[in-house]
């Protein structure tokens, strides 16, 4: 469906629905869908469903001023529907911009778009850095959250790839924790809940970057966490800067964050393993020379620096569409062809081992980010978001091309010398 056709079907679906006056027919994708269909060009049944999808996620996210055909007259979306409005020759102007500004934000965008966008900072490193995209965008659903662990040696980019991709997201969605003990993680991250008696650590829509590893017990008393096991998890901690001695706290966590780990550590125990996508940047040559120039530019000419990147107005674009995403407020992802997943899951990987329950919830979780990222091109029902068998497609493609070190539970780093 071309975006012109697309265009005019919205403006003429509102048109429609404002004949038979907004208070008698309020303002619904099902109504409009009811007028359009015998005026909708034959063969274009797939645009139906479309426009309805898009429909719903505009009321979603309160898009609130729409143009119709011919720009003329124009109308306003109230909570009780559709009003007559006539704007200012600047409205007019300012509402023409949006309405393309909007075009850019939303349009269909590819997982090659996407690597157009990214490859701006980060060189290379393509599916270490669509992977940890998508796992940070997983962080808007509400249990398809992806944990990603990033093992390399010194100076790899192990932790540029996840800082670079935060820039993309609302700052107030991302904590990037340089070190943690076990304890200090409760007592700093927490707030104090006198009702509950708990400090509550609210981990809802937030993506947790660890820039260095963990402590080990931290790693160990995070597992259910990372294995969604529980949406609210209760853990008792002893506080030893009591002054009577050591006690115990509860401390309540709520909500799958979106995870990521980086550490110079190649040894990874196996719970930690089953547990995460294990990503290693790249060091190839070429990498690190394309790397060494945007660092020297970066800290030498911070000025020719931005003028570098306002080069490229898709990093703002995309910036707005997860924006866009976060306020679509999605509940569930639906996947429907689970069972043709699990069937091409097994033939591409037919010695099946226990690890495999958990890889085929990160395949599923893929398709979910996926659907996610052009949710305005995928069905909505209820609130519901439904994938389709381009984002199966896409998935199986990223997958495989991580599945073996991800099957021996070691980093690619150490893979790619076996």
């Amino acid at each position: 469906m071309s975006d012109e056709f697309k265009w005019n079907l919205r403006q003429f679906a509102l048109a429609k629905t404002l004949e038979k006056g907004p208070v008698a027919n309020p303002f619904t994708p099902d109504k409009i869908l009811q007028e359009v269909r015998c005026w909708l060009p034959k063969g274009e049944e797939e645009a139906l469903k479309a426009i309805a999808g898009e429909l719903n996620v505009m009321l979603n996210i309160g898009l609130i001023e729409i143009t119709p055909i011919n720009n003329e007259p124009y109308f306003c979306l109230t909570e009780k529907g559709l009003k007559f409005v006539k704007f200012t020759e600047d409205r007019l102007a300012q509402i023409s911009s949006e309405n393309k500004r909007w075009s850019e934000v939303t349009k269909k965008l590819t997982i090659e778009d996407l690597l157009k966008i990214l490859v701006t900072t980060i060189k290379h490193d393509n599916i270490n850095k669509l992977i940890t995209f998508l796992a940070m965008l997983t962080t808007y659903t509400e249990e398809a959250q992806i944990n990603v662990s990033f093992r390399a040696p010194s100076s790899t980019g192990k932790s540029y790839i996840p800082i670079e991709l935060s820039q993309y997201f609302p700052p107030e969605d991302v904590i990037m924790i340089a070190y943690s003990s076990p304890t200090s993680f409760y007592h700093d991250t927490g707030n104090w809940d006198n009702e509950k008696q708990a400090i509550i650590i609210n981990l809802e829509r937030k993506i947790l970057i660890f820039l260095d590893q963990p402590h080990d017990e931290l790693l160990r008393r995070l597992r259910p966490l990372l294995s969604h096991d529980q949406k609210e998890l209760l853990y008792k901690i002893t506080d030893k800067r009591e002054k009577k001695g050591l006690r115990t706290k509860n401390v309540i966590i709520r909500g799958f964050p979106s995870v990521i780990f980086c550490t110079g550590s190649l040894k990874i125990d196996e719970q930690e393993a089953t547990r995460n996508f294990i990503l290693s940047p790249e060091t190839s040559s070429e990498k690190i020379r394309e790397g060494i120039y945007l660092k020297a530019l970066k800290k030498g000419n911070p000025i020719a620096f931005k003028e570098y990147l306002e080069q490229f107005p898709e990093r703002e674009f995309l910036k707005e569409r997860i924006k866009e995403i976060k306020k679509a407020n999605i509940k569930h992802i639906i996947v429907e062809n689970v069972d043709d997943i699990v069937n091409e899951f097994q033939r591409r990987y037919p010695k099946l081992k226990p690890r495999h329950q958990r890889d085929i919830e990160r395949l599923i979780s893929l398709i979910q980010a996926l659907a996610l990222l052009n949710l305005w091109y995928r069905k909505i029902v209820d609130g519901n978001l439904y994938a389709n068998e381009e984002d199966v497609k896409v998935a199986f493609q990223l997958f495989d091309q991580i599945a073996e070190s991800q099957e021996l539970g070691i980093p690619p780093f150490i893979y790619k010398f076996l």
